[in-house]
């Protein structure tokens, strides 16, 4: 589906069956879809990863529990041009409260 290009987004948890998003992030970085908008979803307590999320090319971390219309105002943000230009393409972690605070 990526390679097909019908993706504008990639939302994924950070505990996944091989591995985990962050690991995921770092090999999507070597690839031609290094731009495609990553979104992390985890659990509260891991603001510890926050920086290796960054690194690893993250552009957002929202925790669970989270509302739909709260993922999708995220989802909404960084695939928005204007705001990743403003934002320099960097991560900006969402809590369950607000959006990229």
């Amino acid at each position: 589906i990526i390679q097909a290009g019908r993706v504008d987004c990639l939302v994924c948890d950070q505990y996944i069956h091989d591995g985990t998003a962050i690991e995921l992030a770092n090999q999507l970085r070597d690839t031609p879809f290094y731009r495609l908008p990553f979104i992390v979803s985890s659990r509260p307590g891991e603001a510890s990863l926050y920086e290796e999320a960054k690194v690893a090319g993250v552009n957002a971390w929202i925790v669970k529990p989270y509302k739909i219309a709260q993922l999708r105002d995220v989802i909404g943000l960084v695939t928005d041009a204007e705001y990743r230009a403003a934002c320099n393409d960097s991560f900006r972690p969402a809590n369950q409260q607000e959006t990229f605070t």
